[in-house]
């Protein structure tokens, strides 16, 4: 164990330059959504519901909010957990590029950037609350990889990291396996050695996990955790639940970003041609890691009966990107090309972040007006329920951005549409005393206020009050 923390020191001593290019920009990048101060999704349930995350499993986060507030309950920490969280992924790719063999300014300040070029991880760096616990479980994931080299230790650290890191945030785990086959490949000697360091990872993996399932029967279930086989049509589930997620991507690519993905298909590419010179073996192993890493970016999602479709879940996509770096830096890629992809990432991840933050803040601002007229509205009426027919408007600046990167629709939220549960938070922020119809209630109930007469009007939206009930039509022409 001794030499493994002895490298590190030296390694963080030889590259502590580019660990603070690393650590500056990774603040750099979150620093717009911080200053956005948007309190997104689910932020909205733990500040007003005090609502922890023992449905889901993740009895670690718990324990670490109890922590931070000295034992009384959840604690919003704001703007220092996105802060942290942000610095904490940064260190968590630095910590990669350590165990895959990668030494120099150039490669390990280049890994840093692309893996915040991921538009779907800022969805992650978004939440006030949830970004803390993410970004520790992504860390847990890839500390014991520094041990890779004495078996037990690595065995036994990776249980260890792997049932914190389930209980922390599960789709993190997922970067353990590709880690194991990133670090596997870049550090590839012959196929023995490959495959005792991807079995010894393997059954790590299952162990932990066979170990956070016992903790989950004795403390309770976890929401959302059936497999597609348990669908009543299991492989339509399972193709709708990839071409979601493949939809996901396309919208990404749908944008600036395309640029850098083309860039980074060059990158491997060459990669591969050029260890393919030096080892076969090698560039085979690379060649049929690479669409690997890729489906394990989002299969552990995919492969669940009730999938949540939302960029967050993609949290494990940064380290696809990286380990494209990493194949570069170890097939001795034209310095020129790298540099070049350096200075078109740091733009781009920069350019998105602010665009992002700003299309956020201004729905924000646009809620806060449709929230100020739905106030006047039920004021003094005595309002039990309030029914959405519609969707709210968006902002301009949200219109704009959208056009620009279509994976704002995804990860900038309209809580104010028919059908959304996030409506009601947002009314109970305003001191609106409102419950939500169920769906299924909906439809009866709007047809019913087009019979009482002609609905009122408002500037953003048509309305109909029905004793304590009020509908609010923000397509105005639910009567038409």
């Amino acid at each position: 164990m001794n030499y493994s923390t002895q490298d590190l020191k030296m390694f963080l001593l030889e590259n502590k330059v580019a660990i603070y290019i690393s650590l500056l920009f990774s603040a750099a990048f979150v620093l717009p959504v911080i200053l956005a101060g948007s309190i997104y999704i689910d932020d909205n349930t733990r500040i007003f519901n005090d609502f922890n995350w023992s449905g889901d499993g993740r009895f670690a986060t718990n324990i670490l909010f109890e922590l931070l507030s000295f034992g009384n309950g959840i604690v919003n920490i704001y703007p220092f957990g996105q802060l942290i969280a942000s610095l904490i992924l940064a260190l968590s790719i630095i910590l990669l590029c350590y165990s895959a063999g990668v030494k120099g300014s150039l490669f390990i300040v280049l890994s840093t950037i692309i893996a915040f070029n991921s538009q779907f991880l800022i969805s992650n760096l978004s939440y006030r609350y949830d970004s803390l616990p993410m970004s520790i479980s992504i860390l847990l994931a890839v500390i014991p990889f520094i041990f890779l080299r004495r078996s037990w230790i690595f065995f036994l650290c990776s249980i260890c990291c792997l049932v914190l890191s389930f209980q922390m945030y599960q789709p993190s785990a997922m970067v353990y396996v590709i880690c194991s086959l990133i670090v596997s490949a870049a550090k590839y000697e012959g196929p023995i050695d490959y495959i005792k360091r991807n079995l010894i990872a393997a059954a790590a993996f299952v162990s932990s996990f066979v170990l956070f399932k016992i903790i989950i029967i004795f403390v309770g279930g976890v929401g959302r955790a059936d497999f597609f086989t348990a669908a009543n049509n299991p492989s339509e589930t399972l193709g709708r639940n990839v071409a979601q997620h493949m939809h996901l991507f396309d919208m990404s690519a749908q944008s600036p970003m395309k640029i850098i993905y083309i860039i980074l298909s060059a990158l491997m590419l060459m990669s591969i041609v050029l260890v393919f010179k030096k080892d076969k073996g090698k560039a085979t192993i690379i060649l049929l890691t690479t669409p690997i890493v890729f489906v394990l970016t989002f299969i552990a999602n995919a492969l669940l009966k009730e999938a949540w479709f939302t960029s967050r879940i993609l949290i494990a996509f940064p380290f696809f990107m990286v380990f494209v770096i990493i194949c570069s830096y170890h097939a001795n890629v034209n310095r020129y090309f790298v540099y070049t992809t350096l200075i078109l990432s740091c733009i781009s991840s920069l350019v998105f972040s602010a665009t992002y933050a700003s299309a956020l803040r201004s729905q924000d601002e646009i809620n806060n007006k449709y929230l100020n007229e739905i106030s006047l509205v039920t004021n003094g009426v005595g309002v039990d329920k309030v029914a959405i027919y519609g969707d709210a408007p968006r902002s301009k600046e949200y219109m704009r951005a959208g056009f620009i990167y279509p994976i704002m629709s995804n990860i900038v939220p309209n809580y104010l549409k028919q059908g959304s549960g996030w409506a009601q938070m947002l009314l109970i922020r305003r001191s609106i005393s409102a419950q939500f119809f169920k769906i299924n209630e909906q439809d009866k109930i709007f047809k019913q206020s087009c019979l009482i007469g002609e609905m009122r009007k408002s500037s953003s939206f048509n309305y109909q009050i029905i004793g304590s009930l009020v509908v609010i039509d923000f397509t105005k022409n639910l009567c038409i």
